[in-house]
């Protein structure tokens, strides 16, 4: 594989996990992984979740019950609940303080949130 597809492939995973589109993150993770490139893991935003944390901790925080986000997400009941768990312990809340622990947007306290351009210039 050229170095230019192996950066094509490097940007279109940093533009996957910045949507969210998990299943295409795990294909074009792979993809690399075929090649022999083991790309780095997204950096945590601030308040040390994970993308899939937040996701979630974010659309229960907007009111969404499990089932709903696990619809939405196309995830099982059980994910949401195991992200949830995750959250909760990380931000040190319950399901109601949610909305105040996420308030803070990613770069609040002076470093900029994380974004496809810096993803790949630290790879």
């Amino acid at each position: 594989m050229t170095p230019t597809n192996v950066y094509t492939l490097k940007e279109a995973l940093a533009i996957a996990e910045e949507c969210g589109a998990e299943p295409l993150v795990r294909r074009v993770r792979s993809e690399l992984y075929a090649v022999g490139v083991r790309p780095r893991r997204r950096p945590r935003a601030c308040h040390g979740l994970t993308p899939a944390e937040e996701r979630v901790a974010r659309l229960a925080a907007e009111g969404l019950g499990n089932a709903e986000i696990a619809r939405r997400l196309v995830v099982s009941v059980r994910t949401v609940e195991w992200h949830l768990r995750n959250a909760y312990g990380k931000l040190g809340t319950d399901r109601k303080g949610l909305a105040g622990a996420l308030a803070d947007p990613p770069g609040a306290d002076g470093e900029p949130p994380p974004s496809a351009a810096h993803v790949l210039k630290n790879q």
